[in-house]
């Protein structure tokens, strides 16, 4: 059976939090590593889910083949801090790790451009880790550009 993107269903939100839980921690930067326990972790991605599927428009796609689910995309809409014009933003993206670099990214980001149609987006936006080049790669490949860059440091 092919791979399939629906809206979520209620019963699946607390084994996508667990994946989303799982890879988490790999987004961190060394800074926030040092500082974010597990249970803080877990907190930040409750929260997280909590407020995109509480947000007016906001949804996760997820990408399935009967039972099995290959990826989800969760999605907000929100105005842009400049315009006021509603884009959707890509609050976090994940693949099944054994079907990473098979097209599955892009199915989900092809999702995220049909949604934005639906719900009158003016653009799409993600925030990648930047040593996560898989998926900088991904969005890229999905006509996505640079377009800020966010720095950070330590405060002393």
């Amino acid at each position: 059976m092919a791979w399939q993107v629906r809206p979520y269903q209620m019963t699946e939100i607390s084994p996508l939090m667990e994946r989303s839980l799982q890879t988490a921690g790999a987004q961190l930067m060394e800074r926030e590593a040092r500082r974010a326990s597990a249970a803080q972790l877990a907190t930040q991605v409750q929260r997280m889910f909590a407020q995109t599927l509480g947000a007016q428009g906001g949804t996760c796609l997820v990408a399935t083949n009967g039972s099995a689910i290959g990826g989800y995309v969760l999605l907000m809409p929100t105005p842009n801090p400049f315009t006021g014009a509603q884009e959707g933003v890509v609050m976090d993206i994940w693949v099944d790790p054994g079907l990473r670099g098979n097209g599955m990214a892009r199915l989900l980001l092809s999702a995220t451009e049909e949604w934005g149609s639906s719900v009158g987006v003016t653009g799409l936006a993600a925030q990648v880790a930047v040593h996560n080049q898989a998926s900088l790669r991904a969005f890229l490949k999905a006509g996505y550009q640079v377009e800020r860059y966010v720095l950070g440091k330590e405060a002393h």
